[in-house]
């Protein structure tokens, strides 16, 4: 699936990689550290990632969102809108 043409208006310029739909909100990932969060797929969030890296990855595991970027750099959330860039070794 392409996600960009499924994200059609979120107003980001960046390439869009991935999307999850969990804790009833979409969450979309993509290059430059995008992170966007919607609740309808209709209005998009942009939120603050605190990276520049290509995020690739996006997953919902035991209530927690977890990004992973292309240099390996790993964000996670509770809630799609707060993240912390998290040590590789406390996963």
């Amino acid at each position: 699936m392409q996600i960009n043409r499924f994200v059609q208006n979120s107003n980001s310029i960046d390439q869009l990689n991935a999307v999850v739909w969990a804790n009833l909100q979409f969450v979309v990932v993509g290059n430059n550290g995008t992170i966007i969060t919607s609740f309808d797929g209709v209005y998009w969030e942009p939120q603050q990632s605190g990276t520049t890296q290509d995020l690739i990855s996006v997953e919902w595991v035991d209530g927690i969102f977890t990004v992973r970027s292309e240099t390996g750099e790993v964000l996670q959330s509770e809630d799609g809108i707060h993240w912390s860039t998290v040590d590789c070794c406390s996963l």
